[in-house]
């Protein structure tokens, strides 16, 4: 089996491709730098522009399996359309190639966002987006997988995954957030968290999440979307935890939602007059301080999806922080 992996270099695409090393295929790790590919022994590296159709055939051609990771992750661009360059037409580009070469599975990656915040829900792969999209990496994903979709109508066998708030090993690029903020509030013993810390969000272990995707290309059904999960707690919850595994009880600090609000608005008036690109917005403050609890229920029975609790993923991951083995 020959895997063509996009996004090899970023923070889910490197926990995939690890994962992907301790298995009996050969990979081809795409990324805009090869150099920062690992040598692993089952891995060529590859230098690829997502967005320039020509560069992905010689690649692509004797490739069984994609799984398109790459997409530009980021909260907020001066410059929106780059979300759509990567995360739209860059799929476009591969979903054609695939379906001409006859790719026998492609899994996308996408992120739970594309659904919104439900308030007291429990959010399934089924549930309609109820709410307006306030971000262009949600709605440039959202769009993405209705390309997707449509390319499945065409005869091309894919599954999407929709993934969380992941923390643990991997590459600490932008898609490693949630992995600093744990380390920091290790570190420093307090963090600031938004509201009362009640706001429940759903925490997914990365090497979970690469083994539900690694698990999609054998037992997803066709045109099928899975949501990869976690635990699904508050704030409080997760901070109580956190100060357990570390021995360490951390202090948190909360930041009334207009107050952070307000601190977003003015740091958005930074960026469209200083030309900056922090990632802080009044999109990104409402949702995390907004429930999102996911409802994993059929990647379990489907693909055989497992959820580390989150004692042993902070246990693990702290360890893997401090380079340790485990």
């Amino acid at each position: 089996m020959k895997i063509l992996l996009t996004g090899a270099t970023g923070y889910i695409g490197s926990a995939i491709l690890k994962m992907l090393s301790e298995q009996p295929v050969q990979v081809v790790a795409l990324s805009r730098d090869s150099g920062k590919v690992p040598p692993y022994k089952n891995t060529t590296a590859v230098a690829c522009d997502l967005t320039n159709p020509d560069s992905l055939d010689k690649f692509l051609w004797d490739c069984d399996h994609v799984i398109h990771n790459a997409g530009y992750a980021k909260m907020y661009s001066s410059d929106p359309s780059k979300f759509y360059k990567l995360n739209v037409e860059g799929t476009r580009f591969l979903l054609e190639r695939s379906i001409e070469l006859e790719i026998t599975k492609l899994i996308h990656v996408s992120t739970c966002g594309v659904t919104g915040y439900l308030s007291d829900l429990l959010v399934n792969e089924l549930m309609p987006r109820m709410t307006p999209f306030t971000t262009d990496y949600d709605m440039s994903k959202s769009i993405g997988e209705h390309l997707v979709l449509q390319y499945a109508l065409r005869g091309l066998p894919v599954n999407i995954v929709r993934l969380p708030r992941v923390y643990g090993p991997g590459n600490l690029t932008l898609g490693g957030s949630l992995t600093r903020f744990i380390k920091r509030s290790r570190d420093r013993g307090w963090n600031i968290i938004p509201g009362d810390g009640s706001s429940i969000g759903s925490y997914a272990f990365s090497e979970d999440v690469a083994n539900g995707i690694f698990k999609a290309l054998s037992y997803g059904k066709q045109g099928a979307i899975y949501n990869l999960g976690g635990a699904n707690v508050s704030y409080n919850t997760l901070f109580d935890i956190l100060s357990f595994v570390s021995g360490k009880q951390i202090k948190t600090f909360r930041i009334k939602g207009s107050l952070l609000n307000t601190a977003a608005y003015l740091i958005e008036c930074q960026n469209k007059y200083l030309n900056t690109n922090y990632s802080l917005t009044r999109a990104l403050a409402s949702k995390l301080n907004s429930n999102n609890s996911i409802d994993s229920s059929a990647a379990k029975s489907e693909l055989g999806y497992q959820i580390t609790d989150l004692d042993t993923g902070f246990l693990k991951t702290l360890k893997w922080l401090d380079h340790e083995k485990y």
